[in-house]
């Protein structure tokens, strides 16, 4: 089961693979180094962009601070390291968290001077 956790105020947020999300949001990074709430749609595979939603995802950066892959009960957080954030993508208004070989895709974090 793959669970992101993003930091709100002083609380961390999971977003699980399953369940509820209707009400979940997660901050999407913009160019200009600040975030954005986006409501969130949970999980899709690279190779499911690929083939379905070619033409209708846009690539995004989620500000993830956590994640874990375990499987049961209690979940084994991993730390995404400093300038690496997850990948995302936002398809129909919602974005998904991009996962590749059953694991979220870590991308490089820009600054705000750089181009993205």
């Amino acid at each position: 089961m793959i669970i992101l956790r993003y930091r709100f105020n002083c609380m961390l947020v999971s977003l699980p693979e399953f369940g509820d999300i209707q009400h979940e949001v997660v901050p999407v990074l913009l160019r200009d180094g600040d975030f954005r709430r986006v409501p969130w749609g949970g999980y899709v595979d690279i190779e499911e962009i690929h083939k379905r939603y070619k033409h209708l995802a846009r690539p995004v950066k989620l500000d993830i601070v956590e994640y874990s892959v375990s499987p049961g009960d209690w979940p084994i957080w991993r730390r995404v390291p400093e300038g690496i954030v997850v990948q995302g993508a936002i398809i129909g208004g919602k974005a998904l968290g991009v996962v590749a070989d059953g694991v979220p895709r870590l991308v490089e974090r820009h600054q705000a001077n750089e181009r993205c």
